[in-house]
């Protein structure tokens, strides 16, 4: 288990923390809990609740969706050490869209929804912080999204708008 020390340190090095002063980065990480799960674990359910935020110590997790009554999936990424998730549900309150499984032995920090809510009222410099990195990653996701439909003709694009707005 992680010391306040090295768990305060390793949290300086997690992108969304990186500029958070040490004082705060203190603060949020005497309110995490480091956690252990074993290889193919799901630590998050789609469809489930989101009650806290986890940054991956060790290990690896698969984040995937799974769709329809054959069990289509798509891969969404994989997150490894000094990388976090769970930030879809866990500041709106809603229900996770993908399923993460470890793909190994993981250790994790995990921040209550409750206790990240509360540092950043008390915080602004932190809950800038997490608003710059939730930019980046709907910017890289849009990039993800453009570069998938880019190769389509124009009329394949017209007709699935078409599509779309018929359903």
């Amino acid at each position: 288990m992680l010391s306040l020390a090295e768990r305060t340190m390793f949290l300086r090095g997690v992108l969304p923390f990186a500029g958070v002063p040490s004082n705060q980065l203190r603060t949020l990480a005497a309110v995490t809990k480091e956690i252990e799960i074993g290889q193919d674990a799901m630590l998050l359910v789609a469809g489930s609740s989101g009650d806290a935020f986890y940054v991956v110590i060790a290990g690896q997790i698969v984040l995937e969706e799974v769709h329809g009554a054959a069990g289509s999936v798509a891969r969404i990424g994989i997150v490894g050490p000094g990388e976090a998730l769970g930030e879809d549900t866990v500041f709106d309150g809603g229900t996770r869209v993908v399923n993460a499984t470890a793909v190994t032995d993981c250790r994790l920090l995990a921040v209550e929804r409750g206790a990240l809510l509360a540092l950043l009222d008390e915080q602004p410099s932190l809950a800038r912080a997490l608003i710059i990195w939730l930019s980046v990653r709907l910017r890289e996701t849009n990039f993800k999204l453009a570069e998938c439909t880019r190769s389509r003709p124009r009329s394949i694009v017209r007709l699935l708008d078409q599509i779309g707005a018929e359903g």
